[in-house]
């Protein structure tokens, strides 16, 4: 994924945009991607504040294995998938989105993103489609919904939410390719612009997939539900977002969030680069889930035969560029000072680390159990299979809260400075970070075991009947001690979020500010004031490389030894 010396770049004066309103009514008509990002971060937190509230509910619920505890059978469905979206689709991709438009004009020198007005547009589009998403819910809409009309409206609103975030991801990934200073390479661009423009790119290659699924959703349930046989039919065809491979996917921009800090705070620069950006592109691609939809595979064939196979293959790959990623990236940042390490920012990026790869170690043991089990070669009892078994939310806890939830915190605990203007406060971030990694931990244990022990079907494909899937999840066989194991984790992870916020507000609170670059971080970004003037900097610099602030240090220590 490098490009020669003969690349040409547009001139970043050609995107300049005009002077902005202060007032809120220039949020509506703003061109300014620093506001613009801002808006996609702060909106995209309070959506994963509320699924992390939903996700509590539907765990609370798994506790009791003989009754249920707070929804009925329809409403336990529904806000299964409602958590999920939250979690991914109004959290943790636009929030990952809005930080790349933030950030990556200012990271390769351009005055701004590439169709500035798309990108407010792609905003306002995302914020009131996901309004109206839940307003479906409201009405009794959703997968298992029992309201045909807001079944239908929540398929039309999914729709609009994806495309949204697809034409994000276009902005993102244009900006990235052709707003970059001259003398800046693709290879040479900062970690968190390269793996937020291979994010982009494979979004762009798969949300499609997911859209093209509603439109068929859509005119089945319109017009004969022949094939979904009703609403209950819907979450097959959306599942597959939120399941390995695609959930890895959505760390890769966390995993940018680890390679900025981590050798930030060690004052060093990345060795074998373009190894680094190789297996980041790597476990994007990886990350393309597409062609693993149960409702393709007819169910538990999924993990039969040579489709088993290739996913066992893909997660394995998936798990060795991972470890490429991190073994790269925390090898530098190790040579850190123990208090940089244990800065709120640098505790955060290595519970990524840590999580994400057991994540990555989690499906692909619990894929390749599967297959063991589809040959015939392990039988945990004949009424308890093991394939398709609750390690699928292991690994969606691993990811979405590993990854995504402890990423965003990494990337504002690091960022605030130059976003905001003031720094995060280091006690509560600190306990944000350590909560947030022990309390995923705990659920991914719990998740796992459930699964092996017990063999605990995931909600993952269902008969149109939720009533028999509600069943088999309450079975009696002890998993509901596993599912309180689940909840306690889940309950760290909301207490952390919460530590989070108040070190965030705290920190926004503080009159003073920070200079510049409070990190000393290498970064082209760092080279402006913080936050950035409103508009087009007054002085863009002319970029050659990623880290032209550790360059500089460089050039002039060798010119003190030759002197």
């Amino acid at each position: 994924m490098s490009t020669s010396s003969t690349e040409t770049t547009v001139p970043a004066a050609s995107t300049a945009a005009p002077p902005e309103d202060p007032s809120l009514i220039g949020l509506l008509r703003t061109t300014d991607h620093k506001r613009i990002g801002r808006m996609f971060m702060v909106t995209a937190m309070f959506f994963g504040l509320l699924g992390v509230v939903l996700d509590l509910v539907v765990r609370t619920e798994l506790t009791n294995e003989t009754d249920r505890v707070l929804l009925g059978v329809g409403s336990f469905g529904q806000m299964f998938a409602l958590s999920h979206e939250m979690l991914v689709l109004l959290f943790g991709v636009p929030f990952f989105l809005g930080a790349a438009i933030y950030l990556i004009p200012l990271q390769v020198g351009a005055g701004n993103c590439v169709f500035p007005r798309g990108a407010a547009g792609a905003f306002w589009t995302w914020s009131l489609s996901s309004l109206i998403l839940l307003g479906a819910y409201a009405g009794d809409g959703g997968p298992y919904g029992a309201n045909g009309d807001s079944v239908d409206l929540y398929v039309v609103a999914l729709g609009a939410v994806l495309v949204s975030l697809l034409w994000a991801a276009v902005i993102v990934a244009t900006t990235a390719f052709t707003l970059r200073s001259p003398g800046l390479f693709l290879d040479s661009v900062p970690p968190f612009t390269w793996a937020s423009m291979v994010t982009a790119v494979i979004l762009v290659v798969s949300l499609p997939v997911m859209i093209a699924n509603l439109l068929f959703s859509y005119v089945d349930l319109r017009y004969g539900e022949i094939y979904l046989q009703g609403a209950g039919g819907l979450w097959a065809q959306l599942d597959w977002l939120y399941r390995a491979p695609q959930i890895f996917l959505f760390a890769v921009p966390a995993l940018g969030v680890v390679a900025e800090v981590l050798p930030s705070l060690a004052h060093r620069h990345i060795r074998h680069r373009r190894m680094l950006n190789a297996a980041i592109g790597s476990f994007a691609l990886f990350g393309f889930g597409a062609w693993a939809q149960v409702n393709i595979t007819q169910g538990e064939q999924l993990t039969d035969g040579a489709s088993g196979l290739l996913l066992v293959l893909f997660l394995a790959g998936a798990l060795v560029t991972v470890l490429a990623v991190l073994g790269l990236t925390v090898g530098v940042g190790s040579t850190a000072r123990p208090s940089a390490l244990l800065s709120p920012s640098g505790l955060a990026a290595l519970g990524v680390a840590l999580l994400a790869m057991v994540g990555s170690a989690v499906a692909f043991l619990g894929a390749l159990l599967d297959w063991i089990e589809s040959n015939g070669w392990l039988d945990i009892s004949p009424d308890a299979p093991l394939r398709l078994t609750t390690w699928n939310y292991s690994v969606f806890a691993a990811f979405a809260y590993g990854t995504l939830v402890l990423g965003a915190m990494a990337a504002v605990m690091w960022w605030t400075p130059k976003v905001w203007g003031r720094e995060v406060r280091s006690v509560p971030g600190r306990m944000a970070a350590i909560g947030t990694t022990l309390g995923v931990l705990t659920m991914i244990v719990g998740a796992a075991l459930s699964g092996i022990l017990t063999g605990q079907p995931d909600f993952t494909f269902s008969d149109p009947d939720f009533t028999d899937v509600y069943g088999s999840l309450l079975q009696g066989n002890g998993a509901d001690i596993y599912s309180a194991v689940v909840l306690v984790g889940l309950l760290v992870v909301a207490f952390s979020v919460v530590m989070a916020g108040l070190g965030l507000f705290q920190g926004l609170a503080v009159r003073e500010r920070p200079g510049p670059n409070p990190w000393n971080a290498v970064s082209p970004e760092w080279e402006l004031p913080s936050p950035p003037p409103p508009g087009v900097p007054a002085e863009l610099p002319e970029l050659n490389s990623g880290t032209p602030i550790l360059d500089e240090e460089s050039d002039t220590k060798a010119l003190e030894v030759s002197a």
